[in-house]
């Protein structure tokens, strides 16, 4: 029997950790994957319960097993695969990434169940220092920059007068 990677609990005959539900097999090596891009797909309205057909009180172990039936459907190597169903394979892997992952997990039902208030995946940033700055700073508070002004809208609507004339 072999142990975990991350918590050195024993694994399952599936290489699924018994204690903190980690996948060992490597599948997610490449994504890149935090709040802003879980934040952006609950904003696109993305369901990766739907996605991956399972309940969304299902147990972790459930969700990779069917994580793992839908992958089998995928060719190993997706290099070769059309730009429609490698992006089918890019959000089965993300929604499986997300859903056996503990912390991922909670993090996308946490920003599900706020849906309704509004998720900012971007963040304005001092023009000197490029650190991120609070919608109430008026200043940098690593470089002291002032906050760039916001973009104002225009005084009056365009006028419909109609295409410029053109020339003779």
């Amino acid at each position: 029997m072999h142990s975990c990677p991350s918590c050195a609990a024993p694994l399952d005959n599936e290489g699924m950790c018994t204690s903190c539900g980690a996948l060992t097999r490597g599948l997610f090596r490449g994504l890149d994957l935090g709040t802003p891009q879980l934040a952006r797909a609950v904003a696109n309205g993305l369901d990766f319960y739907l996605l991956l057909g399972v309940p969304n009180d299902a147990d972790t172990r459930t969700i990779a097993r069917r994580f793992r039936q839908l992958r089998v459907l995928f060719p190993d190597d997706p290099r070769h695969l059309a730009p429609g169903p490698a992006r089918r394979l890019e959000l089965l892997e993300l929604a499986g990434r997300t859903l056996t992952d503990p912390r991922l997990r909670a993090t996308y039902d946490d920003l599900r169940a706020g849906s309704a208030a509004d998720l900012k995946n971007t963040a304005q940033r001092c023009a000197g220092c490029a650190a991120p700055l609070p919608q109430e700073a008026t200043r940098c508070s690593f470089c002291g920059t002032l906050r760039p002004p916001a973009p104002q809208p225009p005084d009056a609507p365009p006028s419909d007068d109609g295409p410029p004339p053109s020339e003779p």
